[in-house]
Parts: structure tokens; C-alpha cells; sequence
């Protein structure tokens, strides 16, 4: 090789060493293979299996395609029927495949007029509303817009009371997953008395 050969071997003919600009390029059904007891280093990092194990890159083909778990916009939003003056209506997050999310997660949820959860409502149930199944955060406005977690399978359960009311209470219950995706309930549809 000439003095300006970017790629080069030692005398001894054990080191190959690409100099600044110079390029090893592996072909199509190539491999660059390190056997047992040897390195690849780079940028002065020993990469081995030990490297890979310590950076938490352990898994295998099939765990680095696992989607189970993984929040994402699906939701069921399920209202029960009356009880009397109440309605409960159960939020069941879901992970990628579908399956309910056997974790703890922050919505927002907000009563709203439409289906489509367009606009939030001014008209609160005349009852209480309360967190059946998870925990409330934060009433961000009594009765119409709270912050809820939901229990560790993923669930909150949300009671509207309508006791004492002029009317039948027709709203929806919009619920903002942690993706930002909007899901809106059915109507609900709570008598007085």
C-alpha cells in the first residue's frame, strides 16, 4: 500500500487499522464476527457481552418486538345502568395488544354534551360524583373535569349522582388517556329520584 492508504496492516499483520477518512465497508451476506476472548472497541468502549448486560440491552429478537404493556389510545369506557339516583361509569385502559393495563396511570376526565367530546359541559349532576374504583387527584372543576388514577389493574370507576336534580342528567364522560386520545363515553341517562 502507499504512504496514502487509508486502511493498513502492522508490521506483524495482526492490527488493520482505518486511518481518519478511511472506510471499512462490510458487503451484503458480510459479518464482522468477534470470537470468545475478543473485542470490538468503540470510541475506546469495549463492546462484549458484559458492555451490552451493563446498558440493559439483553433482550432478545422477540422481546425487542413485545408490545404488551405499552400504553397507547385504547380504553373501554363502559356505562352501567341507573342504580337508583347514581350511574357508575367503569374506564379499563389497554395496552397495545388489547389486553387491560395491569398498572397505575393518570387520566383526566370531563363531562361534555357530545359524543364526540367536543364540548365540555357547564351542567354538573345535582349529586355527589365520586371515585368508585381507583383514587381522585384533583377536582379541577367540581363535578365536571378530574384528575383520577387508576388502580393497579389499569381501572378506575366513576359515580355520578343525580339526586335532588330537576331532570334527567344526559351528559357523556369524556377521558383523556395518557396517550393525549380522547374516549368518549355513551350518554348517561341518571333520573332524580
Amino acid at each position: 500500500m502507499g504512504s496514502d492508504a487509508k486502511i493498513h496492516h502492522d508490521q506483524n499483520g495482526t492490527v488493520l487499522t482505518v486511518e481518519s477518512g478511511g472506510t471499512l465497508d462490510v458487503k451484503s451476506g458480510g459479518a464482522i464476527t468477534v470470537e470468545s476472548g475478543g473485542s470490538l472497541t468503540v470510541s475506546g468502549v469495549t463492546v462484549d457481552q458484559h458492555t451490552l448486560a451493563v446498558n440493559g440491552l439483553t433482550a432478545s429478537g422477540s422481546d425487542l418486538n413485545e408490545t404488551g404493556g405499552l400504553p397507547t389510545a385504547q380504553s373501554t369506557v363502559v356505562v352501567a345502568a341507573a342504580s337508583g339516583t347514581h350511574q357508575d361509569i367503569t374506564i379499563t385502559l389497554l395496552d397495545a395488544d388489547g389486553d387491560a393495563l395491569a398498572a397505575v396511570r393518570r387520566i383526566e376526565v370531563y363531562v361534555c354534551d357530545d359524543a364526540a367530546g367536543a364540548t365540555p359541559s357547564s351542567a354538573a349532576a345535582a349529586g355527589n360524583v365520586t371515585v368508585q374504583t381507583g383514587a381522585l387527584l384533583k377536582a379541577v372543576t367540581a363535578k365536571l373535569q378530574l384528575e383520577v388514577l387508576t388502580d393497579a389493574t389499569g381501572v378506575a370507576v366513576i359515580r355520578f349522582d343525580n339526586g335532588g336534580g330537576g331532570g334527567a342528567y344526559t351528559k357523556h364522560l369524556a377521558v383523556i388517556l395518557p396517550s393525549g386520545a380522547v374516549v368518549v363515553s355513551a350518554a348517561m341517562n341518571i333520573p332524580t329520584a
